[in-house]
Parts: C-alpha cells; structure tokens; sequence
C-alpha cells in the first residue's frame, strides 16, 4: 500500500468518525434539549447547565486533539517522504562511495606499475650514463690520437718537405746525403 493510499483511507475513515461523532453529537444535543425542556423548573437545572458547558469544552478540546492528529499525520508522512529521500541518498552515496574506493584500487595499483616503471628507468638511464661515460672517454682517446696521428703528419710532412727540397737541391747529391744521413745516425 501507498503512503497516499493510506492517507486517503486513513482520511476517508477519519470522515466517517467525524460524521458517526457529528451524528452521534446531534442526537445527544437533542436529547439534552429535550432534558433542558423538561428539567428547566427542576433542580437539577444547574447541574444540566454545568453539564453542557462541560460538553462545550469538552467538543472544543475535542476538535483542538483532531486537529493536532491531522498535524501530526501531515507531519508523519512528510517525514515518512524525508526518510525515503535520505534513503535514497544514502543508497546513492553508498554506490559512489564504492565507485570511489575502486578508482582508488586501481589508481594505487596504476602508481604502483609506475614505480616499478621508474625505478626500471632509473636503472637503464644509470646504465645508459655508463655507456656515455664509456664512449666519452673513447672519444677523449680518439681525439688525443687523432691530434697525435696530427702532429706526427705535421712533423712527417715537415720531413718530407725538407727531403724534397734537399732532392731537388742541386748542390746535395745523394750520395753527401746519405753521408750526412749517416752521420745523425750515429750520433
């Protein structure tokens, strides 16, 4: 059952009482009209008029207690409704709240694979840094031969020029060369 469709049976049963009271009130108002009428000379005239103002009150804390029952069934089906809405919300929650804790599961376990990642980089770049290192000293040697295997050309073709030049110089012949030749030689 639906909590209009209970407050709409709970409403219509409501009526019903008010109506059976209504009637049920008429009737005795009549009797006690009646009693006014035949008691009114009577003794027990004063003691019918305490009566019916005692009913008089006794119908408007009557009507005041209805009332404040009406209140409290809009009051309990409002809450009724709140406590369904936090419910839901809560379901909601609860629903994101796993959502949130599984990313985080996976972001743990994302950012475990990237430490793993980079330690392997650490340890490729440190291997990598070796190599360089290696092949700077290589090139630090290359480049110390190279101007050795330099100065060496540079004093050979120094050599080489003078030797030309002593060939084509008429006044050596070979054979004072090869002499002069010999004589650095043995020194």
């Amino acid at each position: 059952m639906s909590i209009d469709g209970g407050t709409r049976i709970l409403r219509k049963h409501d009526n019903v009482q008010l109506k059976q009271k209504i009637i049920h009130l008429q009737a005795e108002l009549s009797r006690y009209k009646q009693l006014v009428a035949n008691y009114q000379n009577n003794y027990h005239y004063n003691q019918l008029d305490e009566l019916n103002s005692e009913i008089v009150n006794l119908r408007e804390i009557l009507n005041q207690k209805e009332e404040e029952i009406s209140l409290l069934k809009e009051a309990k089906f409002d809450l009724e409704d709140h406590v369904k809405i936090l419910m839901e919300e809560k379901t909601q929650f609860g629903d994101s709240n796993s959502e949130i804790i599984e990313q985080n599961n996976v972001l743990k376990e994302e950012n475990i694979l990237l430490k793993e990642e980079n330690e392997l980089v650490k340890l490729e770049n440190i291997s990598l840094q070796k190599a360089l290192d290696h092949q700077e000293e290589e090139i630090t040697k290359l480049r110390e031969s190279v101007e050795t295997t330099e100065k060496e050309k540079s004093i050979f073709k120094k050599k080489a020029t003078e030797q030309l030049k002593k060939e084509n110089d008429p006044s050596e012949s070979w054979f004072l060369r090869t002499l002069k030749q010999q004589n650095k030689e043995d020194e």
